[in-house]
């Protein structure tokens, strides 16, 4: 499973993107335009607990 970072080139956020089991690509925006802030939640991200995420709220519950 892959996990790397992407910027939003409408809002400047980053995104993280993730590929799941079955090979299709995911992208979660973390609602900072600073590349600091994004490589820190980015580390902190369990690549089990991606599963669990399937809106925003479920990933500010989780990570911020």
């Amino acid at each position: 499973m892959f996990t790397f970072l992407s910027k939003d080139p409408r809002s400047g956020n980053y995104l993280i993107r993730y590929q799941d089991e079955a090979g299709g690509w995911h992208s979660k925006s973390i609602c900072t335009t600073k590349m600091y802030d994004a490589l820190e939640i980015l580390k902190k991200l369990d690549p089990n607990e991606k599963k669990r995420i399937t809106s925003l709220s479920d990933f500010v519950e989780l990570y911020l």
